[in-house]
C-alpha cells in the first residue's frame, strides 16, 4: 500500500498534448528525474523524420525562438535537459520541422511541503485548441505553504488564491501563503472526516464510502450554486490571473470546480476524468492518515477509499447533471449563469487561440 507510484509510461499517458496539421500528428509529455532534470517525450502520428527544435523559458507566453536551447532527431523520441531543483519553473517550446508547434511543462509542481499542487496547462478541447501554461493551478491547502513554497509560488507570479475551503477550516488552518487578491468561498459539502470512526470501527465498507462520496458531490452540486457563480466571476477577471483553486488536499471541492471549469472549456470528458484520477497520482495518503500503518488492512482499504479518487464517482456527477438538465451546457447556463458570452470569455482567458 505504501507504493503509490505508478509505473512512468502510466504517469505519462494523462499529461500527453497533441497538435494536429498537415495529416499528422505529435504527442509530447514533460516529467522531471530524481536530479531534477527534465525529460521530454514524444511521439509522431505517422513517425516523420527531421528535427526538433526546442526552446526554453521561465515563461510559457515568452519564448526567444532566434536560438533553440537544444535539437534533437525527431526518431530518438525524448531528450534530457539538465536543470536545477531551484531553478523557476520552465516551459518547453517544441518545434517539429518547422511545422508543428507544442508548449509542455511539468504538470506537478515541486513544492516543499503543498500537496497535489498542479497546472491544468495543456489539455487540449475538442476544436485540438489548448488550454495555456502557468494561468491556473489546482493544490490542496497552502496552510502547509513553507517560505521555500513562497519563493516558488512569487517567481510564478501567482496573483491570485481562490480558497474552497469551510469558514471553520481557515480559522483553524489558516494560509501560510498569501497573494494580492484572495477569495474565500467556501463550498459546503460534508465532512469527510465524519466518516473515518465508522471506517475505523469497520461500519463502512468500499460500496458504503463510494456511495458517501457520491452524495457529497451532489451536495455540492446542489447546495452551492451561489458559490460557484463566485468562482467562474472571479476565473472571467483577467486580472486575477494566474490563479490557484485549492481546498484541504485539492480532491473533492477542487475536483469538481475543476471539472466543470473544464467542461466550460470543452475539454472532453475523457480528460477530464483523467485530470481528476491524477490526485490519486500526487496526494500522499500517509500525510493524511498519519500511522496508517497500526489499522487493520481492511480499515487501511476503507481509508484509502475515502481519500482517493474514483472513476464512478465523476461519472455519477455527470450523469445525474445530464439528467437533470439535459446536459453539462444546460447546467451550466441556467444554474451557473455561464453564457455563451461568458464562456467565449473565459476560453479567451485560458485557451492558447494562438496554437499552431
Amino acid at each position: 500500500m505504501r507504493n503509490r507510484v505508478l509505473p512512468y509510461l502510466l504517469l505519462l499517458f494523462p499529461v500527453l498534448f497533441s497538435c494536429s496539421g498537415n495529416n499528422s500528428e505529435v504527442h509530447v509529455a514533460c516529467e522531471r528525474n530524481m536530479k531534477g532534470d527534465y525529460l521530454l517525450k514524444w511521439e509522431t502520428y505517422p513517425l516523420i523524420d527531421g528535427t526538433v527544435k526546442i526552446y526554453q523559458s521561465s515563461n510559457p507566453e515568452l519564448f526567444n525562438t532566434q536560438i533553440p536551447a537544444i535539437e534533437q532527431y525527431i526518431k530518438e523520441e525524448y531528450i534530457v535537459i539538465p536543470s536545477k531543483f531551484l531553478d523557476p519553473r520552465q516551459y518547453f517550446k517544441l518545434v517539429f520541422n518547422k511545422k508543428h508547434s507544442v508548449i509542455t511543462a511539468e504538470r506537478l509542481l515541486k513544492t516543499d511541503e503543498i500537496n497535489n499542487c498542479r497546472d491544468i496547462g495543456g489539455y487540449l478541447n475538442k476544436n485540438k485548441i489548448p488550454i495555456k501554461w502557468g494561468k491556473l493551478y489546482r493544490s490542496g491547502s497552502m496552510h502547509y505553504a513553507s517560505s521555500i513554497d513562497a519563493e516558488i509560488l512569487n517567481e510564478m507570479g501567482i496573483k491570485s488564491l481562490i480558497d474552497l475551503r469551510s469558514s471553520r477550516e481557515v480559522d483553524i488552518d489558516p494560509p501560510q501563503y498569501r497573494t494580492p487578491h484572495v477569495f474565500n468561498i467556501p463550498v459546503v459539502s460534508s465532512n469527510l472526516n465524519s466518516y473515518i470512526n465508522k471506517i475505523v470501527f469497520e461500519e463502512m465498507k468500499r460500496g458504503d464510502i463510494l456511495i458517501a462520496l457520491q452524495d457529497q458531490q451532489m451536495e455540492m452540486v446542489h447546495n452551492n450554486t451561489d458559490r460557484l457563480i463566485r468562482i467562474f466571476d472571479v476565473l472571467l477577471e483577467e486580472n486575477n490571473y494566474p490563479a490557484i483553486i485549492y481546498c484541504n488536499w485539492g480532491k473533492d471541492k477542487t475536483s469538481l470546480v475543476i471539472a466543470l471549469l473544464l467542461s466550460a472549456l470543452d475539454i472532453p470528458y475523457e480528460q477530464i476524468l483523467r485530470d481528476y484520477m491524477l490526485s490519486n497520482t500526487y496526494i500522499d495518503f500517509y500525510r493524511i492518515v498519519q500511522d496508517a500503518d497500526l489499522y487493520p488492512p481492511q480499515v487501511q482499504e476503507g481509508l484509502t477509499v475515502l481519500f482517493s479518487s474514483h472513476e464512478e464517482i465523476l461519472d455519477y456527477v455527470f450523469e445525474e447533471i445530464n439528467k437533470e438538465y439535459g446536459s453539462i451546457t444546460n447546467y451550466l447556463e441556467k444554474e451557473l449563469l455561464l453564457t455563451t458570452k461568458k464562456r467565449e470569455r473565459l476560453k479567451n482567458l485560458l485557451l492558447d487561440q494562438d496554437s499552431e
